[in-house]
């Protein structure tokens, strides 16, 4: 019975999203969807992110969805390729299950979930891959949010750092280092 309780009470005292704050601003700004390409060191990324509103407005979700761009697939990857009619032929139903999972070791998902602590924003990532992060930025400035925290993946916990610039209202740019990892990324509506 204290549970509700707690939960209740807990909901109660989170913070009303203030008209005009940075999150209302970012929310208004980035919903829908965006086609956006990203350089990754040698690799490039193609994804759609799409921006909503969620749980009665008190958080904005941006929602990536994309694949490796150019280039051998993951499996193919470090491997020479055999000879036409080399290896026995497999049914249609394997060749397509084979393509599939091939599709879905390039595949990256992420999920971003944006919010506002009273003072700052927040942000909360997972992704596909085993990523999990978190970060906070103090808002605005003039057309750029910097994000600042940390990310773990594969065992590894370090510092991370996002800036996200809009130009106009049809184009953004997300600009991210990990570690020695860094990712460039243009999007537009």
């Amino acid at each position: 019975m204290r549970f509700p309780i707690f939960v209740a009470a807990g909901l109660a005292v989170a913070p009303a999203l203030a008209a005009g704050s940075d999150l209302d601003d970012l929310g208004r700004w980035a919903a829908g969807t965006w086609r956006c390409r990203s350089q990754a060191g040698d690799q490039a990324y193609t994804f759609t992110l799409a921006f909503s509103w969620q749980l009665d407005k008190k958080v904005v979700v941006a929602r990536l969805d994309g694949r490796a761009a150019k280039g051998p697939r993951a499996s193919e990857r470090g491997r020479g390729k055999g000879r036409p009619g080399s290896e026995a032929q497999p049914s249609d139903t394997a060749r397509r299950a084979r393509a599939s999972e091939r599709d879905d070791e390039d595949r990256v998902r992420s999920v971003n979930v944006y919010g506002w602590d009273g003072n700052q924003l927040t942000s909360l990532f997972v992704n596909n891959q085993g990523a999990r992060g978190m970060s906070t930025s103090p808002g605005w400035d003039g057309d750029r949010l910097v994000f600042s925290g940390t990310v773990d993946i594969a065992g590894y916990h370090t510092a991370t750092t996002s800036t996200l610039t809009r130009r106009g209202k049809r184009e953004l740019v997300l600009s991210a280092r990990t570690g020695d990892f860094a990712a460039e990324t243009s999007c537009k509506k």
